[in-house]
């Protein structure tokens, strides 16, 4: 009986946590380096730092959002296992809007995200470079 339960117990339980929902809200402190590239302004480079929250929307569509983006934005995104995508995104700016897109890597405590945004302004190319916060 005890070499059953042994066996029995060990499948259980991966079956119960095999079925818990997966969440995930990870804050990252990230350096935002960027330049703008065209506009106006072109050539002007710049850096900043915030902090960025990536939760999930949606685990099993991959779907998660990251609030904070650029210090104003909520942008959605894929994550398929260290890779990040940001699709092509549109948020009101002004009379006009900005569209914001990039990809980008999570490795353990690491961050790293390419991202291109355009508007009124001129378009901008950014690279962030984030270490989850303790």
């Amino acid at each position: 009986m005890k070499t059953h339960m042994f066996i029995i117990l060990p499948l259980f339980l991966s079956f119960f946590v095999s079925c818990r929902e997966i969440t995930l809200k990870r804050e990252y402190r990230v350096q935002d380096s960027f330049e703008i590239i065209a506009g106006e302004y072109s050539g002007t480079k710049g850096k900043t730092e915030y902090t960025i929250t990536i939760s999930d929307i949606d685990a099993e569509a991959h779907s998660f959002a990251i609030e904070n983006f650029a210090k104003e934005y909520k942008v959605k995104s894929t994550i398929h296992g260290d890779s990040i995508f940001i699709p092509s995104q549109k948020f009101p700016y002004y009379e006009s809007h900005v569209t914001i897109f990039g990809k980008g890597k999570v490795a353990g405590d690491s961050l790293y995200l390419e991202y291109f945004s355009g508007g009124p302004q001129g378009q901008i190319e950014g690279r962030c470079i984030g270490v989850a916060a303790k």
